[in-house]
């Protein structure tokens, strides 16, 4: 009746559309893996500028460098959802193990020692499995480069989401070194904004 009627619906226990993007460190790659409530729904997907319609996937999708990468969830010839993007940014640092000094929370722990080196860039959506985050201490965290590079960038994205308790880092310093035993001092970031300020925001700090 509700198709006559043209009225789009969904599994009462189920999202139309559940999907996780995991990196892969062992195969050096990226995987998405995407569950549908109803058998009906179709993903079809996009990397960078290509277009959605021309292919689909069932369960999962292996991506091999990094993509800009585009879901459309379809139903019936009608788009269900709205477009949904990931997007893997490539770096020096990229698939490079991380030490951890304070552990991770495990409800935000995205795929553990790489998470903060897997490319995957975080949405304003928290949940959705792109995040890492900790609850209380200080973080102090070491990427460690196998060899000496030139870095000309260094950043690390933040969410903020007051309502639901997340909140931006009050400074971020950053500090390289040869050894990994003696440190310089790079910088210190810090920003203005509120904790009081309810927008979900992605903060960039960089040097």
């Amino acid at each position: 009746r509700m198709d006559k009627m043209q009225v789009m619906f969904g599994a009462e226990d189920k999202n139309l559309l559940a999907t996780q993007l995991k990196y892969l460190p062992d195969e050096k790659l990226w995987r998405l893996y995407a569950q549908t409530g109803l058998d009906e729904i179709q993903v079809f997907y996009s990397l960078n500028d290509e277009s959605p319609s021309e292919h689909s996937f069932a369960d999962s999708l292996s991506i091999s460098s990094p993509e800009n990468i585009n879901l459309v969830p379809m139903r019936k010839g009608k788009q269900a959802l709205a477009v949904l993007q990931y997007i893997i940014m490539d770096h020096k640092a990229l698939g490079k193990k991380v030490n951890f000094k304070e552990a991770y929370h495990e409800n935000y722990k995205k795929v553990g020692d790489y998470g903060l080196t897997d490319g995957i860039k975080g949405s304003l959506n928290f949940g959705d499995g792109t995040w890492m985050g900790w609850s209380g201490n200080n973080i102090d965290v070491v990427v460690d480069m196998d060899s000496s590079v030139v870095i000309q960038y260094l950043q690390l994205n933040c969410l903020q989401q007051t309502q639901s308790w997340i909140l931006l880092p009050k400074k971020v310093e950053f500090f390289i070194s040869d050894d990994g035993e003696n440190w310089k001092q790079l910088t210190t970031q810090t920003h203005n904004i509120p904790d009081e300020d309810f927008k979900p925001q992605v903060h960039e700090f960089s040097y």
